[in-house]
């Protein structure tokens, strides 16, 4: 059926939040063994049968989708894939497999694909440069073993070392127009667009803890990725729990973010592009420190405009 989720050797990584979204009415599925909220039922309300026709939980995720448009939402994506890239030549090694500038100041963000010989996607991810030779690549929750081989192929006699650190931290998002809102009731940190725009992150003090914010958005809206470590995600996501009420906070899940990243035409790996098929939205602005993969899919991209 479709959104079926398989059942069996479940559940086999369970985030730390698990059993609080699960007593607030998650229904989970399974990506790359992580468990995963895909939307909230009301109280007491079993899970609708698997079918061809809309969706009994339709509803309730398109609740999820206005409360991210008007409001403020809360959703784990603790299964993210987290690869730590470091090392003197770690710099040079991303400038060559990443489509877009990598070369950014500590504290910003970069979201680009990543291209094959032929121009096509070996993935697509969020380059977070943390120092002048750490990195961290966040990327999909089904491709960290895959992302980290390519990267590993691509090495050579270079000074890297890539590591998994997927397990150590926990990350909440909080999306919607009243997201600065809410996360200014629980950190004393500067959230402005001065101190914070978009594609930065910084440290901050949350509850009686710490934690990194990611200032980024794969729904279109307002919001902060927050990563915390996993012993500490129970808490913050407590804190935050308690002071949503006045900001309308709403629990979502994977659904809500499918649906709003492709309302927004946000692409994702293995449906927006794969490796045999070209990445033709490189413009020339993305191109401007041409490597292989680039002229393959701008020389690709010509050959086809040329047959129109």
């Amino acid at each position: 059926w479709p959104r079926q989720e398989l059942e069996t050797a479940r559940p086999l990584r369970p985030p730390p939040l698990y059993d609080l979204l699960a007593a607030r009415g998650a229904e989970f599925g399974s990506k790359n063994g992580w468990e995963r909220a895909n939307y909230f039922k009301p109280g007491g309300t079993a899970r609708p049968p698997y079918g061809l026709d809309s969706p009994g939980w339709l509803p309730w995720v398109q609740g999820e989708m206005r409360a991210t448009r008007e409001a403020v939402v809360l959703y784990d994506q603790t299964s993210f894939g987290k690869l730590l890239v470091q090392g003197r030549d770690a710099l040079a090694l991303l400038q060559r497999l990443c489509a877009n500038e990598i070369d950014v100041a500590p504290g910003r963000m970069v979201y680009t694909a990543m291209l094959n010989r032929r121009g096509g996607f070996e993935s697509d991810l969020t380059v977070m440069r943390q120092a002048a030779d750490r990195f961290l690549v966040v990327t999909g929750s089904a491709q960290p073993q895959r992302d980290a081989d390519w990267l590993s192929r691509h090495i050579g006699e270079a000074h890297v070392t890539v590591t998994d650190v997927s397990a150590l931290f926990s990350v909440l998002s909080i999306m919607g127009p009243k997201a600065r809102d809410l996360i200014r009731k629980v950190s004393p940190n500067d959230f402005s667009n001065e101190a914070n725009p978009f594609g930065t992150a910084q440290e901050i003090e949350i509850g009686m803890g710490l934690a990194r914010v990611h200032r980024v958005s794969y729904v279109g809206e307002l919001g902060w990725e927050i990563y915390v470590s996993s012993d500490m995600a129970a808490h913050v996501f407590e804190v935050l729990r308690e002071v949503g009420a006045d900001v309308g906070l709403k629990l979502c899940g994977m659904h809500m973010m499918d649906s709003c990243r492709i309302e927004k035409a946000f692409r994702h790996f293995g449906h927006g592009g794969r490796p045999a098929r070209l990445a033709d939205h490189v413009d020339s602005a993305q191109a401007q420190r041409l490597d292989t993969g680039r002229r393959a899919a701008l020389r690709e991209r010509a050959h086809d405009d040329g047959r129109q």
